[in-house]
């Protein structure tokens, strides 16, 4: 597997620190994580193809981005 490390930062690019961050795969949560100081959370082990990041709060609203892994 790979691991997707994701950053997390507010309008102005800086970090956002505790945002909790889902791993979504087909509709389903397959994880959670929090970010951390500098605003990144990893999930490592994971499978090749799309994976769905939602960003849940922090201001913002829901915000949901899909990447493919290859």
């Amino acid at each position: 597997g790979v691991a997707m490390v994701v950053e997390v930062t507010d309008a102005r690019g800086q970090p956002l620190r505790g945002a909790t961050v889902d791993l979504r795969k087909e509709g389903f949560t397959v994880a959670e994580a929090r970010s951390d100081a500098q605003g990144r959370c990893t999930f490592p082990h994971l499978a090749l193809g799309d994976q769905e990041v939602e960003l849940v709060g922090m201001g913002v609203g829901t915000v949901v981005e899909v990447y493919e892994l290859r």
